[in-house]
């Protein structure tokens, strides 16, 4: 599967092959997921085993990348059970139609909207209005740590995910805590968070993990980080590397805020 997408650097975009730059984690999630959905392995349970009927927060979309390499494991057409929703998320129970939201810094939001027209997405949504089932809507990091700690609720409407993303989201120290703030606040009871990182900052890293870990304590959070056999090695493919960690986190037994 090929898709294109576009990079903006000052005024210039360029059209590239996703292969060739795209940040590695991102690129071997996507061929993780895409395998395990398409081909399941008879011994290996996926990550995500509901990933194509789940609603998904993707947190620092970038490029969009990500949502478009998954496209073939969701349906192709709006649920019309979303027609009456009011928010870009959907509520968090196993019954609940796909949807995918791309989210990140306003100023970053016209390259995925770009990206999405490149590679011929027909039906999507800009902002909280998802009648369709890819929306794209600005999550400001800092703003969203500042509602955290100041225990506000989520915007009227608006429900937590199933699943949340931060892929390749962890590299500069001074956002890894409101990162950690955003995931918390965005999560539900029965909410799953996926976040991928490749070793690249330590400390942005130990940052964001001490906040998660600590704050996710008070909640009722279990937090792990996945480990592979040398069987999964060979399922997981370049995901299982050692440059790359995954983790996983959920609230036991569905414990509320």
């Amino acid at each position: 599967m090929e898709i294109e997408v576009r990079f903006e650097m000052g005024f210039a975009i360029f059209r590239i092959l996703a292969h060739r730059i795209l940040a590695t984690n991102s690129l071997h999630l996507a061929k993780y997921l895409l395998t395990s959905h398409h081909f399941p392995h008879p011994d290996h349970s996926p990550i995500l085993p509901n990933l194509s009927t789940s609603s998904i927060l993707e947190l620092g979309s970038g490029t969009g990348y990500l949502g478009l390499a998954l496209r073939s494991i969701f349906p192709s057409t709006p649920n019309p059970s979303n027609s009456n929703l009011k928010s870009p998320f959907t509520s968090s129970s196993s019954a609940s139609p796909f949807k995918w939201t791309f989210s990140d810094q306003l100023e970053n939001l016209p390259l995925v909207l770009r990206n999405l027209h490149a590679n011929g997405v027909p039906s999507f949504q800009i902002g909280d209005s998802p009648s369709q089932p890819y929306s794209i809507v600005e999550l400001d990091w800092l703003a969203e740590s500042a509602a955290y700690l100041a225990k506000k609720s989520l915007p009227s409407g608006t429900s937590p995910p199933d699943i949340i993303l931060a892929i390749d989201c962890i590299y500069n120290p001074s956002l890894s805590t409101p990162l950690a703030h955003t995931i918390l606040r965005y999560s539900g009871p029965q909410t799953v968070v996926v976040v991928a990182a490749e070793l690249r900052d330590s400390e942005a890293l130990e940052v964001f993990l001490r906040c998660w870990i600590e704050e996710g304590e008070k909640e009722g959070w279990r937090i792990a980080r996945l480990g592979w056999s040398q069987e999964e090695r060979r399922v997981v493919g370049e995901l299982s590397e050692s440059r790359f960690v995954t983790w996983v986190g959920w609230r036991e037994d569905g414990v509320s805020k």
